[in-house]
């Protein structure tokens, strides 16, 4: 019985340090915004606990870029966050996008002339919602 008690908890142990992987590099409650955006997006079925971040068109995947460091961009610069539809995460990302994508565009990428315009950009923002992530970060506080 000691054995299984013990299992269980290292279990739910490590299941609550790999939402870490989401921390934002900037002090503070506001680093865990992505956390309680993959939480809420996740309890609702809409993306898996392990979804892909895309993060001004570089994907940062769960078990490579996100397992070594925090994502480095202060909470102030996203312009826009979105989640892709299912198919087309498939489509555009192969497995990659099975857990679902979070679009997240920042300010300084966002007025990039050369860069905002891009097809795959249009194509991402086309099929994807945006996600209210301002409220996620008002509940922060």
């Amino acid at each position: 019985m000691g054995k299984l008690a013990k299992s269980i908890f290292i279990f739910i142990l490590l299941s609550g340090c790999s939402m870490n992987r989401y921390l934002i590099n900037d002090n503070g409650v506001k680093d865990k915004l992505l956390i309680n955006v993959v939480k809420t997006l996740s309890e609702t079925n809409q993306i898996s606990k392990k979804p892909l971040i895309v993060i001004n068109l570089k994907p940062y995947r769960f078990n490579k870029e996100l397992k070594t460091s925090r994502l480095s961009f202060p909470i102030e610069s996203i312009a826009e966050m979105n989640l892709m539809a299912r198919e087309p995460s498939i489509g555009m990302f192969g497995s990659l996008g099975e857990g679902g994508v979070i679009l997240i565009t920042t300010k300084p990428f966002q007025y990039r002339e050369n860069i905002r315009p891009d097809t795959v950009y249009k194509v991402l923002m086309s099929v994807s919602v945006p996600i209210d992530f301002k409220t996620i970060q008002d509940n922060l506080k």
